[in-house]
């Protein structure tokens, strides 16, 4: 009698080990999907390659922190973009993670260079002249050569970014590209006035836009917001006299952001 006792004590056992495994087991199929999908969900915005190509450049590189040399060159522009420093120089663009170990170091040939950094992208352009490149981390992910003289450009943190030039047909132009440089998913013309500054949302699809004209013998500034769902404009502000047009579109952004 007491052995049949011990045999089922031993089954309930075995029963009650199989479902914490079975329990384990669906939660770690839980975790693999919600990953799966978080992954799925990015993988519009986020070049998959590219993020490859950063998670390895962060496994194999080696630093002994900061402080770092300063490479040669003329410094233009020093900023942090995540746990990532870009360092913009008069020939070249570099990068530097956590440990201060160098991941990019790109010539980029620019006579003008501009750089806006987002959430792991690098926005570079020529103003003045017809060339922009985003960079990751640590490679080059896009890159356009425009037809026309670039104004100005922006990236939001999805990896969106909006180029404005002039044209032939009008005095300025906004086109908004995907993440890969690939697609225009949104673009506005302007016949009236140049457009001098453009400022992209970071989480959604809106973006100001900085113009500048004259009258009455004096500067007036506008800026106008648009939502891509909606082909025309939401609204429009003029301000006129000697207003700072960048100031007011910086204005405009925090409230996008």
């Amino acid at each position: 009698m007491a052995q049949l006792t011990d045999l089922e004590k031993v089954r309930k056992n075995r029963a009650r080990r199989r479902a914490i495994r079975n329990l384990f087991s669906l939660g770690v199929f839980c975790l693999i999907v919600f990953l799966c999908i978080s992954l799925i969900r990015e993988a519009g915005e986020v070049d998959l390659r590219t993020a490859y190509s950063d998670l390895k450049a962060e496994i194999t590189a080696s630093g002994t922190g900061y402080p770092v040399s300063l490479p040669g060159g003329k410094v233009a522009k020093i900023q942090a973009f995540g746990d990532t420093i870009a360092l913009l120089t008069d020939t070249n663009l570099y990068t530097y993670n956590h440990s201060g170990s160098q991941l990019v170091n790109a010539q980029h040939g620019l006579a003008s260079p501009v750089m806006k950094t987002s959430n792991g992208r690098i926005l570079l352009y020529d103003r003045g002249g017809q060339r922009l490149s985003v960079y990751s981390k640590s490679a080059l992910s896009a890159g356009i050569s425009s037809d026309y003289t670039i104004y100005a450009a922006d990236i939001s943190d999805r990896g969106t970014f909006a180029v404005s030039t002039n044209s032939d047909e009008y005095l300025s132009q906004v086109f908004v590209y995907d993440g890969n440089g690939e697609n225009i998913i949104f673009k506005w013309f302007s016949a009236e006035k140049p457009v001098i500054d453009v400022s992209l949302a970071d989480n959604r699809d809106a973006m100001v836009v900085g113009c500048v004209d004259v009258s009455d013998g004096g500067y007036l500034s506008s800026i106008t917001r648009f939502q891509f769902s909606i082909e025309q404009e939401l609204e429009r502000a003029q301000f006129p006299g000697n207003c700072c047009c960048q100031w007011i579109i910086l204005t405009a952004t925090r409230c996008l952001r």
